[in-house]
């Protein structure tokens, strides 16, 4: 038969390095969500379909928000581009763009597209923040 027994002074130490990770973890996610949205915003200006220039202010307007940690801890990073244009060219993929390569969806079809290599990115930035 085997057995295992731990002690008090290890399961405490165990449970002092989870709760240690946990406030790694904590800050790390935020960051990491961070980058990753501005990744999007990134691609969204550069990999067709493009966000259209319209007014030339449109590419300029790229930004993010990151809301605070939720519980679970769930981490929730907004990417968008804050014009009163934006959603209407975003939703609208049939309107005649001008400039070659740009068009609708220039955000969505960014996260169809690379949906798997930014979670991977964002886990990669994670565990380099807290030693994982």
């Amino acid at each position: 038969m085997a057995g295992i027994s731990w002690d008090a002074r290890s399961v405490q130490e165990f449970s002092g390095r989870l709760e240690e990770l946990q406030k790694k973890l904590r800050a790390a996610m935020p960051i990491a969500a961070g980058q990753v949205a501005n990744q999007i915003i990134d691609d969204a200006k550069n990999i067709p379909p493009t966000v259209p220039k319209v007014t030339g202010d449109l590419r300029s307007a790229g930004t993010v928000e990151v809301l605070p940690l939720q519980p679970g801890p769930k981490v929730v990073a907004i990417a968008g581009f804050n014009r009163p244009q934006a959603a209407r060219l975003h939703e609208h993929p049939e309107f005649h763009f001008t400039e070659p390569d740009s068009g609708g969806k220039y955000l969505e079809s960014k996260l169809r597209m690379f949906a798997e290599q930014y979670l991977k990115v964002f886990w990669m930035k994670v565990r380099r923040a807290t030693g994982l």
